[in-house]
């Protein structure tokens, strides 16, 4: 069966970008939320409450967001992808029937 013009190679695209340079971090970044709370200047006890109010609000909007986003995406990629699986679908079909056929009228004339 021959591969339809429409299917990527199996190699990866000529230019791929690739990972060149590790990046440190600087040593003196919070890593944890309690450490951006303690440069929060606010009263004793507010900070941790806070930083924790806002982390929780921030969860729940990047939740709903990247939710939104990645359906975007998909639906997208989905629109994009229709025409070609309706043509790999039928040509491995119609490829399938040609096969069938082939064999059906081999053993026929035996």
């Amino acid at each position: 069966m021959q591969t339809p013009p429409f299917f990527p190679s199996r190699l990866p695209p000529r230019f791929v970008p690739t990972l060149t340079e590790v990046v440190q971090l600087p040593a003196d970044l919070p890593t944890h939320h309690a450490e951006v709370a303690a440069s929060i200047p606010a009263p004793d006890g507010l900070q941790a409450h806070l930083v924790q109010r806002v982390m929780l609000r921030v969860d729940v909007l990047l939740s709903q967001r990247v939710s939104a986003a990645v359906a975007e995406v998909v639906s997208r990629h989905l629109q994009q992808m229709e025409p070609l699986l309706h043509q790999a679908i039928e040509n491995t079909v119609y490829d399938a029937v040609c096969e069938a056929m082939a064999q059906e009228l081999s053993a026929q004339t035996r």
